[in-house]
């Protein structure tokens, strides 16, 4: 399977630095806040040392807002990223991000939809960074978790996106004949262009769709 390219990966830390740093200083505001600050250093020069610094400070603003979910989705999703672009301790890296994926699952007001995106793209670069073993393991979990994410909301174009290239790609390996569908694609890249930038908010995916091979 595909990697992310470098570049990819630079546009979904940008894409999320974008984030509106305004809240007032109270309460869920103010995590928010310090998650968008924390997130804004991806802007710098690349490096895997700010990748862990931003991960680190993600990790201390949840200890202070425990009952967030955001610095925990961002913790699971920055860790994801370096399992897949670093020779990291993949294993161990992978398990602690299910563990915040679980722990954002607990709190109240949770995006679920979001989340069970995010489960599937973290089974998506399980399988991608070992297809051999863990793609019979782990296929119909990004299938499951993809579909959980559209039962709570239909157009959340992450899900949409990992099921989209997730089934060319498994379909290439099969050798088996499936409908790369252009008009498909456009659907899902017009709700990317139609999401807010500016915003806490899970914005990242768009990229994900640059790895299917158009024959």
């Amino acid at each position: 399977m595909k990697k992310l390219s470098f570049m990819g990966f630079l546009a979904i830390c940008l894409s999320q630095a974008h984030a509106v740093v305004c809240a007032p200083p109270n309460g869920a505001a103010t995590c928010d806040s310090l998650v968008s600050i924390s997130l804004s250093k991806l802007n710098r020069p690349f490096s895997i040392d700010m990748l862990l610094k931003v991960r680190g400070e993600l990790m201390r603003i949840s200890d202070v807002y425990p009952e967030s979910w955001i610095p925990y989705y961002y913790q699971a999703w920055l860790g994801i990223q370096m399992c897949l672009f670093t020779g990291a301790d993949k294993d161990g890296l992978m398990e602690d991000c299910f563990q915040q994926i679980q722990f954002a699952e607990k709190q109240k007001g949770v995006d679920l939809s979001e989340l069970y995106a995010l489960k599937a793209y973290y089974y998506y670069v399980l399988i991608a960074t070992n297809s051999k073993v863990n793609g019979p393991k782990y296929y119909n979990y990004v299938f499951r978790e993809c579909e959980k994410s559209l039962d709570i909301n239909s157009k959340n174009p992450r899900a949409l996106a990992i099921l989209y290239v997730f089934k060319q790609q498994m379909s290439s390996f099969l050798q088996a004949k499936t409908d790369n569908n252009l008009q498909e694609l456009q659907e899902i890249m017009a709700i990317f262009d139609k999401e807010d930038k500016n915003t806490i908010l899970p914005r990242w995916g768009k990229e994900i769709l640059s790895y299917v091979n158009h024959k």
